[in-house]
């Protein structure tokens, strides 16, 4: 019962964070007599017709720059990982003992050819 609680309350914890704009509009629009009349800013003025815009438009830029200053906090506490080393690439070639051309013979002239026969491996059958 206990882990079936925390669980649920994780769950919805999570998703109001992730959709915390939509509960700002949404709690907007179920309050938006009280927030026109009490905490619009243009409220001595109803020309405007503002009707608590104002105020949804504060709480919203506020929200932005919260999840803002949260994004960078969180970049800036990244730990730096070397995902690149250069000591592995530094590397030093040993000294040949006698001459190394004398070492290893070498023939560079092509001693068997090997000449594909054209005709023998494929031949299509003949429509009569």
């Amino acid at each position: 019962m206990v882990r079936q609680l925390l669980t649920y309350t994780l769950i919805v914890s999570l998703l109001l964070q992730l959709f915390s704009r939509e509960v700002i509009v949404m709690s907007f629009q179920l309050n938006r007599d009280y927030i026109a009349k009490t905490l619009c800013e243009n409220r001595s003025r109803p020309a405007l017709r503002c009707n608590g815009k104002c105020y949804l438009a504060k709480r919203l830029k506020a929200r932005q720059a919260h999840e803002d200053q949260e994004t960078t906090e969180r970049v800036q506490n990244l730990p730096v990982i070397a995902l690149f080393c250069t000591d592995l690439f530094s590397f030093a070639f040993a000294n040949p003992v006698g001459d190394a051309t004398s070492c290893l013979p070498v023939s560079y002239c092509q001693q068997w050819s090997y000449a594909a026969p054209l005709h023998g491996i494929f031949q299509p059958p003949r429509i009569r």
